[in-house]
């Protein structure tokens, strides 16, 4: 906290200073000592960037400058991905559905996507129109490439592979699926901003890769925003109809869809974030490695997995696995620190899914891991002394 004052006093107008200093100080007095989010925090280590850029928002005055700080960002985000085109729309999830229907995924077709994500993953499916098929993980949560190939029928159309919590799916394997058996992928890359595989961004592997700002992102700002990213200059043109249903275009006209972009006062906030993301993500696995020396002792906690060498998890979440987390969550909640699980609904059970039919034990690994994980506190802005005070309350209740 002694920190953040610096940053406050050294960085804000008086003002600003003071609304800021009082919100602080309402949030000591909450329920939570240590809550799970630190998004205020975080904003405050890029805020004269911010500021900057938050001024030229405000300074445009017609549409076409509008357009063109929008644009600048896009291809900001293109660059740093190394791929022909980005998009700003809505929402991640409607980058999901825009990267399916620029793909011709429609009524009748399949769509293969794990089952242990969030539910907008199969809302995105749904949206387009075609049907959305579960299959289980592995160990590390993410997509099991040996059950995608059992699942793959004439009626396949695509595969949406989700790097959960940052962790990067097996896009090497899944890739090769797709190329066998002629189908489109749409990475979920919305929790794997600066997730690393041998060497290359994920959301760059497939057709689209698809990203949230959600401000709780390791990119994101006040408010909902997303972005998709082409590997083909020809997709991207696609996708810009289904973003924009507007003029003659009979496809267009068809979707009855409301224009989906990004607001432009959030791009000051996305922006800085971007500026930051490789340093950003190093402080985080600094601080995962920093949980695991402390929790490793603790037999009953199964530590998140690591990827392979020449791969970087994107760290959006420390998840861990554990016994009694019930009562181990009651336990941190009294003592004043906040965790979170995602997702504490069974997707496959969620009443979007209920016309499938799927039912307890159709994917024993998942169904496994939902009884057990739980996401700790975690954030650059999270000080010594907050993760201190979490490991050690976790290694009194288990003693």
């Amino acid at each position: 906290m002694k920190k953040i004052k610096k940053i406050i006093k050294k960085c804000l107008p008086w003002n600003l200073r003071l609304a800021l200093e009082k919100e602080l100080d309402k949030r000591r007095q909450s329920r939570y000592s240590i809550p799970f989010d630190w998004w205020a925090e975080e904003n405050l280590f890029y805020i004269e960037e911010i500021q900057s850029s938050l001024e030229k928002v405000i300074a445009i005055s017609n549409q076409a400058n509008l357009k063109a700080f929008r644009a600048e960002f896009e291809s900001k985000f293109a660059q740093i991905y190394k791929v022909p085109a980005a998009l700003g729309v809505g929402s991640g999830t409607a980058a999901l559905v825009f990267s399916l229907l620029a793909l011709g995924v429609g009524r009748g077709d399949e769509v293969i996507v794990p089952a242990h994500t969030y539910v907008s993953t199969v809302l995105a499916v749904l949206d387009s129109g075609a049907i959305p098929v579960l299959v289980d993980v592995k160990e590390d949560l993410t997509m099991d490439p040996a059950a995608v190939e059992a699942k793959i029928t004439p009626k396949t159309k695509a595969i949406i592979p989700v790097h959960i919590y940052g962790y990067p799916a097996d896009m090497r394997s899944l890739c090769q699926l797709a190329g066998r058996y002629h189908l489109g992928i749409v990475e979920d890359a919305c929790q794997a901003h600066a997730t690393e595989i041998n060497g290359r961004l994920a959301g760059s592997f497939g057709d689209f890769g698809c990203f949230s700002f959600h401000w709780s992102k390791q990119v994101g700002g006040p408010g909902d925003g997303g972005m998709l990213v082409c590997r083909r200059k020809k997709d991207a043109m696609r996708a810009v109809c289904w973003r924009e249903p507007l003029g003659k275009n009979f496809q267009v006209c068809r979707s009855h869809r409301t224009p989906s972009r990004l607001a432009p006062l959030l791009i000051p906030f996305l922006s800085a974030r971007l500026n930051y993301l490789s340093q950003d993500r190093l402080k985080r696995e600094k601080l995962a490695e920093e949980y695991d020396a402390g929790l490793k002792s603790i037999k009953q906690i199964c530590l998140p997995v690591r990827p392979a060498s020449k791969n970087k998890h994107g760290w959006r979440n420390y998840t861990i696995r554990v016994k009694k987390r019930e009562a181990l969550q009651k336990y941190l909640n009294k003592k004043g620190i906040e965790t979170k699980i995602f997702y504490p609904e069974l997707l496959h059970l969620r009443p979007e899914l209920e016309k499938f039919r799927y039912k307890l034990g159709d994917f024993p690994v998942y169904e496994a891991a939902q009884k057990e994980i739980l996401s700790l506190p975690f954030s650059q802005a999270l000080e010594e002394k907050n993760k201190m005070e979490i490991i050690e309350a976790i290694k009194k209740f288990y003693k």
